[in-house]
């Protein structure tokens, strides 16, 4: 099984950033064409639903940005709440929360035993320290 980020949006135009589970050798158009008439969702803040697929009107991978552009974000406009996908009057408990679901998907045992293409282990690096940097901001601003 494999995360995979995707935007949804739905036929009354709420969008969703949300992780679905795809399981091994399926994509996306499997997923979304197969017989099941729901699509388990885990929203980027945690929380997990079912979303019926004749409201989706259109689903797609999320921008996932490079490590190059991972690094840049240290600069002025790094925004850790939209790093950990919070709004900015997200609350202690749900910043751990987010920190949390992310750290997980990047986490190097998660990729233990897996051959991972150079850029793509360069890439989770990157997403984890930018994942570690933004909970250190928010969880202790004086600090940042």
């Amino acid at each position: 099984n494999n995360n995979c980020l995707v935007k949804i949006v739905l036929d009354d135009g709420t969008a969703l950033d949300a992780h679905v589970c795809l399981p091994a050798s399926t994509t996306l158009t499997g997923l979304i064409n197969g017989a099941d008439p729901f699509l388990d969702i885990t929203a980027v803040d945690g929380t997990q639903r079912l979303v019926n697929k004749n409201n989706i009107r259109s689903l797609s991978p999320a921008a996932v940005p490079s490590s190059d552009q991972l690094r840049r974000a240290r600069s002025g406009s790094f925004d850790p709440y939209r790093a950990l996908g919070l709004s900015q009057n997200a609350g202690l408990d749900a910043v751990k929360r987010a920190y949390h679901i992310r750290a997980r998907l990047y986490h190097p045992d998660r990729f233990a035993g897996i051959d991972l293409a150079p850029e793509m282990a360069a890439y989770t690096r990157a997403m984890l320290r930018r994942i570690d940097m933004a909970y250190d901001m928010l969880m202790d601003p004086e600090s940042a």
